[in-house]
């Protein structure tokens, strides 16, 4: 599968640049980083003195991971001996016969001979060498024998206030210096992270400041030794430059130029500012990628207008300059001018009002058009017109001045630039220059050391190496490919691999067109620069699916806009499932690409996609969307970042793909962000499946698609421990040493909480659901008066005005009520204070909006429905049931609107009461007779969250009254009495029922509601049939599917599920 042999083969670490760096240290973060600071201040039990101390001196430690041991080191012998350690690591092991124990003294020496009692120093630990071997001793303490006879002196009261007075003072003399150490290590920190942004520009920089350092450098030589032959108008070049060859006027004629250029270049950049160092940085990497800065103008220019005339600018950025190699012509950089001075002339004209479209009443009768002529060609009238034009002119005269400093405005993409000179080939004076003395220290990124096919060992060297390039591969007739006058030849000097999917370049010189000429160039680059922008790709095309998923209402018809409420309803547009589905192939493909290394499908698909997004989102979007694409902001935003995308692709074709195009995108690093990000890749489902599968199809391999399964999950395991490894390298922790107590406060409280909260979180949840829940009243109430297997006598649903939620003076009142015991002293029962007090704290659990006042009018809305034949046989069975053993059922249903579910939620309530079957036959025959309950309904009920109905007992128990501490409790005796009567219509011989409430003395006192509430219709000397319901809130819709299963199903769902999986993770870890 891979190339080489493992017993053999060097590694060898990739180089980053092939070119040196000007200013050594600017690029490497030879420091603490910010993480790591706080890492180091924890271990230290926030000490921020020790810490600072620690860093100062870990600092100046080159070495990575000897640096951070040195900063957490508890004590400066365990940092030299940590230290020490190390190097031996690195070191060949010592003979036997070099480490052996000491026993004059009680010392112990590691690698080296041990020393007398004469030379042996009085601390603790010495270190030293011999013959070239660290040396490690370590001295036992003696036990210090304490004199027998113990002089105490008495100190003086003089004395004792002096050392308060010195506590006091050193007490406030290290409070101070702690806050100034405060202080120290947050600017520290500040310091810390201004150099690892330097450093990381810095790297991104590093070509162009080699660049512009060795040609300011040339030109204060050139202006040194020759100011009279440069002033000289009759000097040819030709001439010029052979006295420029016979002054030898390079930078670097020995190693010990090198060195001394590379101090110069360390100091100066150390002695800088911070400030100045970042200003530095930021300014070095906007001055190397302008080029990029004139692409984004010219992206973000058309995306504003979104118009014909500025659509020849992205056309121009990706259809030329980002495909030209090794980088855009002149004759680009100058059409890229001409176009938007072109542009920014004629917005300028079309802004006056003389024009037809421009005016009010022609914009406003043309408002509903979205293909306007004037929008199609982006010349619409619009206020800051050329803000963004301008802008991108002067960028792109930057990029001018840029190039033209760095001298490659005239030959930019000219094979002028590879073209050698004989005196530069055959050097007569046998110096080197900087750069080739400089690529002579650098290894090529493809320079590795291999077994041939013969056996025998070979180095590849990379074509950027220029004195590997023979003279009959370097064509000196070679001229700009813009020209197109002379026929040119393209030669490869990078090696090929024998498995290279690129197609072999011709080997002969070939006639082309110039078109012709930048696709051969594109395919078949004289040199490359192979970097994996694959992973850049693959996260965009994600980051593009989301924008569509979230924004799809500004692609196309269809749902309500919102997808989580679509979602929710059930409802997916078809729209969203073809865009996801492109989306989606294009991706696959996108990667199948990839793991063929297929630069020519690439460049195609690359091609076909440019020309299928610009017309999709600005020609037929507005179509669908009816609205102009300049004015659609989700499409535009889409736009930008898939020109980000064309970008990286650009390069990626320009430069060819790497030749190990395998694994998995976050596995190419082992920071902890890729750790997480790679379980919570390997959570989804089927991703890890799809992605395997994918790279199964397209990679050349001979192993079954199961075992390649394996293989990857054998993978997967042993990057997480390469990320755990990685993370103890750059956070290490001493070994041998307990725990600070910080990190134990800072880790172990919050880990106990939360499994405490986890294991009582059922609990929780229910006792606190009317402070987290969602308020939810019922939005109906049904009352139901029936008598066993007989019509409903007296049927009413209250909704509206008849569930209104008490007001907050009634609360206080209600609260109020229930907390005064006067007038009560005479009951012999002791327990009066225990239940008013359960009683007001039940109440103050719900707030005035949780309770409703349900009232019932007293008219029945239905007709008394029944037959002779049924009233005959009712008569009979009351007739023969005069025992009081009849029950009347009051049935109670609240229905309950739930979340995100069509059917509402109800809630049921019986209450039986006992009869005498003769009273209600009289009340049938005699229609001024009232038929009475007593003690029938109850006064406060509750509606729980779950289930059925149910009578607030503790408030119905608190307003019982007993004559007898020994009688038992009966609360029935505090419900409300109801009574009924039977009314026969005037115009019909219909009959309906007619029932009142009357509030029982024992729970009068108690409610909010003094006196039965009258009517407002009619005679008005009816009261209503009143309730105070105590609504319990709902759960919300995160937390219902936990909880719908009550406290019971809550218990087992809930902490023993969770519990079963944390310790079957933890066991399998």
């Amino acid at each position: 599968m891979f190339e080489g042999d493992p017993e053999i083969d060097d590694l060898i670490e990739p180089v980053i640049s092939f070119v040196p760096e000007v200013t050594p240290g600017a690029g490497d973060f030879d420091k603490l980083d910010p993480a790591q600071l706080l890492h180091t201040a924890l271990g230290k039990d926030l000490d921020l003195i020790k810490t600072l101390d620690s860093v100062e001196e870990a600092e100046q430690i080159k070495d990575e991971k000897l640096r951070m041991i040195a900063a957490v080191a508890p004590s400066e012998k365990a940092r030299e001996i940590a230290k020490l350690a190390l190097k031996l690591r690195h070191q060949s092991p010592p003979k036997p016969e070099t480490v052996r124990h000491v026993d004059e003294g009680d010392y112990y020496s590691i690698g080296g001979p041990s020393t007398s009692q004469a030379e042996k120093s009085e601390k603790d630990e010495e270190t030293d060498t011999t013959d070239g071997i660290p040396i490690i001793r370590f001295r036992k303490k003696r036990q210090q024998q304490q004199p027998e006879d113990v002089i105490e002196k008495e100190s003086t009261q003089k004395e004792i206030e002096e050392q308060q007075q010195t506590t006091t003072k050193i007490d406030a003399y290290s409070y101070a210096k702690a806050i100034i150490s405060f202080f120290q290590f947050l600017w520290k920190i500040m310091i810390a992270f201004l150099d690892w942004i330097s450093a990381f520009l810095n790297r991104r920089s590093r070509e162009h400041r080699y660049v512009a350092y060795v040609l300011n450098k040339e030109k204060e030589h050139l202006k040194e030794m020759m100011s009279n032959e440069l002033y000289d108008g009759q000097i040819s070049s030709s001439d010029l430059r052979e006295r420029w060859e016979s002054h030898n006027m390079h930078i670097v004629s020995s190693e010990e130029d090198i060195k001394r250029l590379e101090n110069e270049a360390h100091d100066r950049w150390a002695e800088r500012n911070v400030f100045a160092r970042f200003i530095n940085a930021v300014g070095n990497c906007i001055c190397a990628h302008t080029d990029i800065i004139c692409y984004a103008f010219a992206v973000f220019v058309h995306g504003k207008t979104a118009g014909l005339l500025t659509l020849p600018l992205p056309a121009l950025v990706f259809f030329w300059g980002t495909l030209a190699n090794p980088r855009p012509s002149k004759f680009f950089w100058v059409t890229m001018i001409i176009w938007t001075e072109l542009v920014i002339v004629i917005k300028f004209a079309f802004q006056f009002g003389f024009w037809d479209w421009n005016s009010i009443a022609e914009e406003a009768k043309n408002s509903h058009k979205i293909y306007k002529l004037q929008y199609i060609f982006g010349v619409q009238r619009v206020e800051y017109f050329a803000v963004t034009d301008v802008a991108l002119l002067i960028a792109l005269f930057f990029h001018r001045y840029m190039l033209r400093k760095l001298g490659l405005w005239r030959d930019a993409n000219s094979d002028r630039l590879l073209a050698y000179s004989p005196q530069l080939l055959n050097n007569s004076n046998g110096k080197n220059n900087l750069s080739s003395t400089s690529s002579s220290n650098e290894q090529s990124p493809n320079k590795r050391k291999g077994r041939t096919q013969n056996g025998s060992t070979a180095t590849e060297t990379s074509a950027i190496t220029t004195t590997s390039i023979s003279d009959d591969q370097i064509n000196l007739e070679e001229i700009d490919i813009e020209s197109g006058q002379k026929p040119i030849t393209t030669a490869t000097t990078e090696p090929v691999a024998e498995n290279s999917k690129l197609p072999s370049p011709p080997s002969k010189i070939v006639h082309l067109s110039v078109i012709g000429n930048f696709i051969e160039k594109l395919i078949y680059p004289k040199f490359r620069y192979i970097c994996d922008f694959y992973p850049l790709m693959f996260f965009l095309d994600i980051f593009c699916m989301l924008i569509i998923a979230f924004g799809y209402s500004s692609f196309g018809e269809g749902g309500t806009g919102d997808v989580v409420s679509d979602i929710k309803s059930n409802r997916i547009p078809i729209t969203l499932v073809v865009i996801i589905l492109v989306q989606s192939l294009m991706i696959v493909l996108d990667r199948g690409l990839y793991l063929r290394k297929a630069v020519v499908a690439k460049l195609i698909y690359h091609l076909l996609t440019l020309i299928i997004v610009h017309v999709w989102i600005f020609f037929i979007l507005p179509l669908f969307t009816q609205k102009e694409a300049y004015t659609n902001g989700v499409a535009r935003f889409l736009y930008y970042i898939k020109c980000i995308y064309f970008l990286i692709s650009a390069w990626q074709i320009r430069n060819g793909y790497p030749s190990l195009c395998i694994g998995n995108l976050l596995t190419h690093s082992y920071g902890l962000i890729n750790m997480v990000l790679f379980k919570i890749f390997m959570i989804i489902p089927f991703v890890f499946e799809l992605r395997t599968a994918i790279d199964w199809t397209w990679t050349d391999t001979s192993m079954p698609i199961f075992d390649f399964f394996n293989m990857e999950n054998f993978y997967a395991v042993v990057y997480n421990l390469k990320c755990a490894r990685k993370f103890e390298e750059a956070f290490p922790a001493p070994r041998g040493e307990p725990k600070g107590t910080v990190i134990k406060y800072l880790m172990g409280l919050p880990l106990i909480l939360i499994m405490i909260l986890l294991v009582w979180s059922p609990i929780i949840a229910f006792a606190l659901i009317n402070t987290i829940g969602n308020i939810s009243p019922p939005e109906s109430a049904i009352m139901t008066v029936s008598l066993e297997g007989f019509p409903p006598l007296y049927k009413m649903e209250a909704k509206g005005l008849g569930l209104m939620a008490i007001t907050q003076q009634e609360y206080n009142t209600l609260i109020s009520n229930f907390s005064d015991i006067n007038g009560r002293e005479s009951e012999l029962n002791t327990d009066v204070v225990d239940r008013t007090r359960k009683a007001s704290a039940y109440i103050t659990q719900y707030t005035a909006k949780d309770i409703l006042k349900v009232k019932f009018r007293p008219e029945s809305e239905t007709f008394w429905q029944i037959s002779p034949v049924s009233l005959i046989a009712f008569r009979d069975f009351l007739q023969n049931n005069n025992t009081g053993n009849l029950e009347l059922s009051f049935n109670f249903e609240f229905k309950r609107p739930q979340e995100g579910k069509k059917e509402p939620q109800i809630h049921s309530f019986t209450q039986k009461a006992k009869i005498h079957g003769r009273e209600l036959l009289d009340a049938i025959d005699n229609r001024s007779h009232w038929f009475q309950v007593l003690n029938a309904l109850p006064t406060y009920l509750v509606i729980p969250s779950e289930g059925e109905v149910q009578i607030a007992k503790l408030l119905q128990r608190a307003a019982e009254r007993r004559i007898n501490s020994d009688s038992p409790s009966n609360i029935t005796r505090t419900f409300n009495h109801w009574k009924m009567r039977l009314v026969e219509t005037p115009t019909s011989n219909s009959t309906y029922w007619l029932s009142q409430m009357e509030f029982n003395e024992n729970i009068t006192k108690l409610t909010a509601i003094p006196s039965p509430e009258l009517i407002e219709y009619g005679s008005r000397d009816l009261n209503y049939t009143e309730f105070l319901a105590l609504v319990d809130r709902v759960f919300p819709s995160w937390l219902n599917r936990i909880t719908q299963h009550a406290f019971c199903g809550t218990c087992w769902h809930g902490p023993f599920h969770l519990g079963y999986l944390v310790d079957f993770n933890i066991r399998e870890t």
